[in-house]
């Protein structure tokens, strides 16, 4: 039983958008979470964005049981607009973006709202767990945020950390807290398209926040090897990558930031690049003819500096993506490179 709640909505603390898209089987699990959070000055703003599943039934039942959840059911447009559409219903100091098909802990929003309290944070990062569905282990998410590679100090600019952040702080939503007035006093907005929404307004937040802090502390569990997932059907709009980069690109040197930013950002672009041509295998060849073609040209990578790029092994794959014959040379690099892989 959800417990019954009212929160008046110039008390709201936190306002949860959540997207939901044919989630019924792990959508109960993250609903009870969110409304069990031990932080009670929340609203929940779900936005069924066209479910053809049980989803929406399940969000009205919420609905009626708990009086801090409010119900959107908009026509199928993807999880950016989603959020989109939550972020202008908000009334909350700080927003959050959960995934409906995952989990947090009980004391996420408490945890997370009173270190950006405390530090009078733009963005409040935290660790996260991953389950993977096929194995059912629980790993702690190492890549997602290096504290080891940030200022001690909080809270922190971008601008003081000494690397490349694009590496050091994954550009998920679902793993940080934002305040509201920040995000709309620099109209950030998440990107209408299928997959890789988020990317641009993480890091476009993270770029223009001037105070971020941190949580040392795994508040969030991500699922991963979910079939018919976004990331697992990336394949389906290959090019959505590629959009945001650009996005991002543009809006660096807007802000006249590319003198700084640029090798770091190019860096970055390449790693995605590859990282995207890997993971749509084997349905990729159009990916790969773009890439080489085009793409690597439009952000820049063709021409950086080869000091720019910080992996030597993503270095000598770009180069044999950009000079081979075509897609059947580097399927055999990959599958070499896989074989190395295995025996370390």
């Amino acid at each position: 039983m959800v417990a019954e709640k009212t929160v008046e909505k110039n008390k709201v603390r936190v306002s949860v958008i959540l997207p939901v898209y044919n989630e019924e089987q792990y959508l109960r699990q993250c609903l009870d979470n969110i409304t069990g959070q031990t932080l009670r000055e929340i609203e929940i703003i779900c936005v069924d964005d066209g479910s053809t599943d049980g989803s929406l039934s399940i969000l009205r039942e919420y609905e009626s049981k708990d009086s801090c959840i409010k119900v959107i059911s908009v026509e199928n447009r993807g999880a950016g607009a989603a959020r989109n559409t939550g972020m202008a219903e908000a009334a909350g100091e700080y927003l959050y973006f959960p995934d409906s098909d995952d989990y947090c802990e009980l004391t996420l929003l408490e945890e997370a709202c009173r270190e950006a309290e405390c530090r009078n944070a733009d963005v409040t990062i935290f660790k996260s767990d991953r389950l993977d569905q096929i194995s059912g282990e629980i790993k702690p998410c190492t890549f997602s945020l290096y504290l080891d590679k940030l200022p001690e100090h909080r809270p922190f600019a971008i601008s003081e950390v000494n690397g490349n952040f694009f590496r050091f702080i994954m550009g998920w939503a679902w793993d940080k807290l934002f305040r509201r007035s920040f995000v709309e006093e620099e109209k950030l907005f998440f990107q209408e398209q299928r997959t890789t929404n988020d990317m641009y307004f993480t890091y476009m937040s993270l770029l223009k926040a001037k105070r971020i802090t941190t949580v040392d502390k795994a508040l969030y569990t991500q699922r991963i090897n979910v079939a018919n997932s976004l990331s697992m059907t990336r394949d389906k709009s290959w090019d959505c990558f590629y959009t945001a980069l650009c996005s991002m690109k543009k809006e660096i040197k807007e802000m006249r930031l590319w003198d700084k930013i640029g090798p770091d950002y190019t860096d970055y672009a390449l790693h995605i690049c590859l990282d995207n041509l890997y993971s749509t295998r084997p349905n990729n060849v159009e990916l790969y003819n773009v890439l080489r073609g085009k793409w690597f040209d439009d952000l820049g990578i063709n021409s950086s500096p080869q000091n720019w790029f910080t992996s030597q092994v993503e270095y000598e794959e770009y180069q044999l993506v950009r000079n081979s014959w075509g897609y059947k040379e580097y399927e055999q690099y990959v599958l070499r490179r896989e074989k190395i892989n295995s025996k370390e």
